[in-house]
């Protein structure tokens, strides 16, 4: 009994091709969109304001300042 090896359908290999190629572009989309927001808080005085807490406008992304009011 002879046992030959037949290669992989050509579909196959565009499909692989294909995963990859779509998950390439979703972790290079998501590194891109990524910003980074920072600022100090501070009082009428110009004191700084600890604790006080930030979010980006109509989302729930936040965050709270530190004992100098930085964020």
């Amino acid at each position: 009994m002879k046992l030959t090896c037949t290669k992989q359908p050509n579909h196959f290999k565009k499909s692989l091709n294909s995963i990859f190629l779509f998950a390439f572009l979703l972790f290079s989309l998501t590194i891109f969109l990524q910003n980074t927001v920072s600022g100090k808080v501070v009082d009428e005085k110009g004191k700084p304001v600890s604790g006080a807490n930030i979010f980006i406008e109509g989302t729930y992304d936040g965050t709270s300042s530190t004992e100098m009011g930085e964020f």
